[in-house]
Protein backbone atom coordinates (compact mmCIF):
# COMPACT_ATOMS: atom_id res chain seq x y z
CA UNK A 1 0.00 0.00 0.00
CA UNK A 2 1.99 3.11 -0.59
CA UNK A 3 2.08 6.03 1.42
CA UNK A 4 2.39 9.46 0.06
CA UNK A 5 3.60 12.01 2.69
CA UNK A 6 3.50 15.76 2.81
CA UNK A 7 7.19 17.65 3.70
CA UNK A 8 6.94 18.31 7.61
CA UNK A 9 4.18 15.70 8.70
CA UNK A 10 5.00 13.06 10.83
CA UNK A 11 3.49 9.50 9.96
CA UNK A 12 3.18 6.03 11.49
CA UNK A 13 1.92 2.90 10.76
CA UNK A 14 1.44 -0.55 12.59
CA UNK A 15 2.35 -4.05 11.01
CA UNK A 16 0.39 -7.11 11.38
CA UNK A 17 3.07 -9.31 10.27
CA UNK A 18 6.84 -8.82 9.16
CA UNK A 19 7.16 -6.54 6.40
CA UNK A 20 9.63 -4.32 4.78
CA UNK A 21 9.08 -0.59 4.14
CA UNK A 22 10.99 1.50 1.75
CA UNK A 23 11.10 5.19 1.36
CA UNK A 24 12.23 7.57 -1.55
CA UNK A 25 13.61 10.63 -1.98
CA UNK A 26 14.30 12.60 -5.01
CA UNK A 27 17.99 13.43 -5.62
CA UNK A 28 18.29 16.02 -8.31
CA UNK A 29 21.79 16.23 -8.49
CA UNK A 30 22.12 12.45 -8.97
CA UNK A 31 24.57 12.33 -6.44
CA UNK A 32 26.54 9.28 -4.91
CA UNK A 33 28.15 11.59 -2.23
CA UNK A 34 26.87 9.94 0.99
CA UNK A 35 27.78 13.66 3.17
CA UNK A 36 26.44 15.68 0.40
CA UNK A 37 23.16 13.77 0.13
CA UNK A 38 22.86 13.67 3.89
CA UNK A 39 24.02 17.58 4.11
CA UNK A 40 20.98 18.38 1.14
CA UNK A 41 18.31 16.50 2.63
CA UNK A 42 18.72 16.68 6.84
CA UNK A 43 18.58 19.11 9.33
CA UNK A 44 21.76 18.55 11.11
CA UNK A 45 25.45 18.70 9.24
CA UNK A 46 26.52 15.11 8.37
CA UNK A 47 28.96 15.53 10.63
CA UNK A 48 27.29 15.79 13.38
CA UNK A 49 25.24 12.22 12.71
CA UNK A 50 27.29 9.35 15.58
CA UNK A 51 29.35 6.88 12.95
CA UNK A 52 30.29 9.66 10.38
CA UNK A 53 33.98 10.28 10.35
CA UNK A 54 34.08 13.92 11.71
CA UNK A 55 31.18 13.39 14.64
CA UNK A 56 32.74 15.20 17.82
CA UNK A 57 31.69 12.43 19.96
CA UNK A 58 33.39 9.37 18.01
CA UNK A 59 36.94 11.71 17.71
CA UNK A 60 36.89 12.24 21.63
CA UNK A 61 36.26 8.38 21.82
CA UNK A 62 38.98 7.11 19.63
CA UNK A 63 41.55 9.48 20.91
CA UNK A 64 40.88 8.27 24.19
Amino acid sequence: MPFKNVVGTKNSGYAYEDCLFYGFTPNPTNSRDLIEVINTYSAIDANEIQGMPGNRQQLNYQRG
